[in-house]
């Protein structure tokens, strides 16, 4: 996971590991995790820290079925908002409400 401070926003950018370092397309979209894993490499981390660093974000960019579902068990999105890359499970959250 990595913090990002945007224009006086707060991005949080995580990936699974075992998705970094690879290039993904389904013919329309590519998301090359090789040129941007500076974006989402940073602190090893787990679910609930994720969970905690969503909610005080104002958007996110996740990959990987782990980051996802922190998201999604955390109540900021559904099982239906996840796109797919391929294979590759991507999730973005704007405006993240507050608590």
């Amino acid at each position: 996971m990595k913090k990002h401070a945007i224009g006086g926003q707060s991005v949080i950018a995580a990936a699974d590991v075992s998705f970094l370092g690879k290039k993904y397309s389904d013919g329309r979209r590519v998301l090359d995790l090789q040129a941007y894993r500076s974006f989402y490499e940073g602190e090893h981390t787990d679910a609930f820290a994720l969970k905690t660093a969503l909610k005080n974000c104002d958007s996110a960019n996740l990959v990987g079925d782990a980051a996802v579902m922190a998201a999604i068990e955390a109540g900021f999105a559904k099982k239906s908002d996840v796109g797919r890359i391929g294979t590759l499970p991507h999730l973005q959250l704007y405006n993240v409400p507050k608590e």
